[in-house]
């Protein structure tokens, strides 16, 4: 096991058993699998699989033009949430589809509303 195993290794084991899925701590090393801090494919409703939901056409927007403005943070610390599906979104460990209805779906769990946006600080 390498340091970066080591490090995310507790944490890792732990993750997938708590629902709905936090936001990785931003005091914690984001894991180097981008699958051990993401849903399984089968578990992300159906409607996160179709880019007529408005959280699917959120990420693609991000993915393709950037993310010019935050949404609002629904409970969690929307840093931590913003560096968390921005792992996801640039990881090579999966497919488009699987990390884009996962950024999706983690999305509509951590903030108030696609639409709904704050200034980037």
């Amino acid at each position: 096991m390498d340091k970066h195993e080591t490090q995310s290794a507790g944490l890792c084991s732990l993750y997938p058993l708590v629902r709905p899925w936090p936001p990785w701590p931003l005091d914690k090393e984001l894991p180097r699998r981008t699958t051990d801090c993401m849903p399984d494919y089968a578990e992300i409703p159906e409607e996160f699989k179709r880019a007529r939901n408005p959280w699917v056409q959120w990420q693609n927007e991000w993915f393709f033009n950037g993310l010019k403005q935050s949404p609002v943070p629904d409970g969690v610390d929307g840093k931590a949430a913003l560096r968390h599906l921005n792992h996801i979104q640039r990881s090579w460990d999966t497919n488009h589809e699987h990390k884009e209805c996962a950024v999706a779906y983690l999305a509509s769990k951590w903030f108030k509303g696609p639409t709904t946006t704050a200034s980037r600080a």
